[in-house]
């Protein structure tokens, strides 16, 4: 049995696929809050550090929307190319009585 074929290595992958979309989901929702009670702030100078994070954060979701484009571009990708196999699959496999377990007495 090979390491990638385990039930051990798939709930890795779910697991740290889970991590993921949960660190990207707390990074949207924590930018979103930011920008939202920092908009109307009273900036006094030049170097504002609360300007600065604001353009960090408007950064940082710019960047998760333009993956998540390319993200829903590569799945619709996936789905066409796995039903293009589901829909082929029938026709490689024949059935034939010795694959069914058919006796044949006669």
């Amino acid at each position: 049995m090979t390491f990638s074929n385990s039930k051990n290595f798939n709930s890795i992958k779910k697991t740290l696929a889970t991590l993921i979309g949960m660190m990207i989901l707390l990074t949207i929702l924590a930018s979103s809050y930011f920008l939202a009670h920092e908009a109307a702030h009273k900036c006094d100078d030049e170097d504002c550090p609360v300007c600065e994070c604001i353009h960090i954060c408007e950064e940082a979701l710019k960047r998760l929307s333009n993956a998540s484009e390319v993200f829903v571009a590569l799945m619709m990708f996936g789905v066409i190319l796995s039903a293009d196999n589901e829909i082929n699959e029938p026709l490689l496999i024949s059935t034939t009585p010795v694959n069914r377990k058919i006796r044949l007495n006669d």
